[in-house]
């Protein structure tokens, strides 16, 4: 029965937010306690948690509506790409050609990245693999900086970073993995930098794309929390119902008791005024046998 009082009950025993009401309507163990049962209390209750969560459901719909709004704008404002095939090189060319690093693009094919220790008959610089990925953040930075300055949100990929990077420095590629690693220290030294430039990428490039992803999580959160509230408001509207279809069988059982235990009064009225006569009559007849006896007396003398 959707009715029943027993879908009220859970763990918390806690209807429309308020842990007394299946006290005040569980604990009446007799006709004069259920009749003290305070239903408007109770209705009360029930109505004000209704009306919190509808008024938290419209503040959520005006919240919605003014993020997505907020969105579309961000949108429409600008759409991100991935650095180009071009600019990548421009990048490496200068991290490899910085002073702490090869010196020249040539030093660093040269070299495998390091792989060979020396460059037309010089020692190469020890720190010349770590210089360039150390260049890399400083060098991609100032990159990002003026791309953001145009308006123009370019953003690094990892993945096509390295592989134009390894091109662009020679790395080759003969399908045998474990030799062409050991030939060269390019793959390594490319997958380091595609990593520092994709740190300094996430923090600048894409400013409104994180943006946008920052208002579409709140969305997410806001749109989950209204749910919620539509969830208890639509719960409490059940428990309301249920409770009021009790009221309405405890009020009925309790008028029946009520005219039961007037008609059980007018007949005890009733037997009382019947005893009363049955009494008065008996004593009538005694009365009238014995005036009966002693006219029959009086005839006999």
């Amino acid at each position: 029965d959707p009715l029943s009082v027993k879908g009220l009950v859970s763990e918390s025993v806690t209807i429309c937010g308020n842990d007394d009401i299946w006290d005040y309507i569980s604990s009446p163990s007799s006709h004069n306690q259920i009749k003290g049962i305070p239903w408007q209390d109770i209705d009360d209750i029930m109505d004000d948690f209704i009306g919190d969560q509808e008024t938290l459901v419209s503040q959520a719909d005006v919240k919605i509506a003014e993020l997505k709004k907020r969105i579309a704008k961000k949108k429409g404002e600008a759409t991100s790409r991935t650095m180009s095939e071009e600019e990548i090189k421009g990048l490496v060319k200068q991290t490899v050609e910085d002073a702490a690093a090869f010196g020249s693009t040539e030093a660093a094919v040269e070299t495998a990245c390091g792989g060979r220790l020396r460059f037309k008959g010089q020692r190469l610089n020890q720190t010349a693999f770590a210089g360039s990925v150390t260049a890399s953040e400083a060098i991609a930075g100032k990159f990002f900086d003026e791309r953001l300055s145009e308006d123009d949100f370019v953003e690094s990929d990892v993945v096509s970073f390295t592989k134009v990077c390894e091109d662009y420095l020679g790395f080759q590629r003969t399908g045998n993995t474990v030799a062409d690693d050991v030939a060269s220290y390019c793959d390594e030294m490319c997958s380091e930098l595609a990593r520092k430039v994709q740190m300094v990428s996430n923090e600048k490039s894409p400013t409104r794309k994180v943006d946008v992803k920052k208002l579409e999580r709140e969305l997410q959160r806001t749109e989950s929390n209204r749910l919620e509230k539509v969830a208890k408001q639509k719960e409490c509207e059940g428990a309301k119902e249920r409770i009021n279809h009790f009221r309405d069988i405890l009020k009925g059982l309790s008028g029946e008791m009520s005219a039961k235990h007037v008609l059980f009064q007018k007949a005890e009225w009733a037997l009382a005024d019947a005893q009363r006569a049955l009494l008065s009559l008996t004593q009538d007849l005694e009365t009238q046998a014995a005036l009966v006896e002693k006219a029959n007396q009086g005839l006999t003398d």
